[in-house]
């Protein structure tokens, strides 16, 4: 499935969440597979979530963009309780990959 990091004001009612959102202590506020609504926009709003991912229909790749699959980013991201918000948190979950393999050679 392919999947893509927005801003809480580019939700679209019927996006699907494909991670689920957090909050800094780690609490799960809106679960994978929820369909977003405008509802959505003013809550996560509220609650100061400022990027979500969502499956997206294009044709981009699941893997990462320096080819790590889609289940080792998911495991990586749960193991440090945290969700990128951006696209340069995303970077330093890339590199953090980068990191544990090659010390595993």
């Amino acid at each position: 499935m392919a999947k893509k990091l927005i801003s809480v004001s580019e939700i679209e009612p019927g996006m699907v969440l494909t991670e689920p959102v957090k909050n800094r202590n780690g609490q799960i506020l809106l679960n994978t597979g929820i369909f977003l609504e405008e509802k959505h926009k003013i809550l996560l709003k509220t609650w100061g979530i400022g990027k979500l991912s969502v499956k997206s229909d294009g044709d981009e790749n699941s893997s990462s963009a320096v080819g790590f699959p889609e289940e080792k980013m998911l495991a990586l991201k749960n193991r440090l309780n945290w969700q990128p918000r951006n696209y340069q948190e995303n970077e330093l979950i890339e590199l953090a990959l980068i990191y544990i393999e090659s010390e595993k050679v």
